[in-house]
């Protein structure tokens, strides 16, 4: 999975310009098992899902539902804080 950055969606209307940075799990066409449900979501065309590392309290696609495309803003490659953790992303992931 890439780690993504994305303006927020609409659903918060005072913060529509912020910047989050999430895991994308699945694009358009991929089956996402919902959380504490018997159901599978299909992600629609123009869309992706996207996750934080911290399930129990990341408002993200298990909140707001998949999220367009075009809010992404590019790919999150290196990480520059806390100082104990920079690096590259890329030899973090496997």
């Amino acid at each position: 999975s890439y780690v993504g950055l994305f303006y927020k969606p609409n659903w918060s209307p005072s913060n529509y310009k912020e910047k989050e940075v999430k895991r994308i799990i699945g694009l358009p066409g991929d089956l996402i098992n919902m959380p504490n449900a018997y159901d599978t979501l299909m992600i629609p065309e123009g869309h992706c899902w996207v996750e934080g590392d911290n399930s129990s309290s990341s408002l993200d696609s298990r909140t707001f539902g998949p999220l367009p495309l075009g809010l992404i803003q590019g790919k999150v490659t290196y990480i520059v804080w806390p100082p104990q953790r920079v690096g590259a992303i890329e030899k973090r992931m496997s």
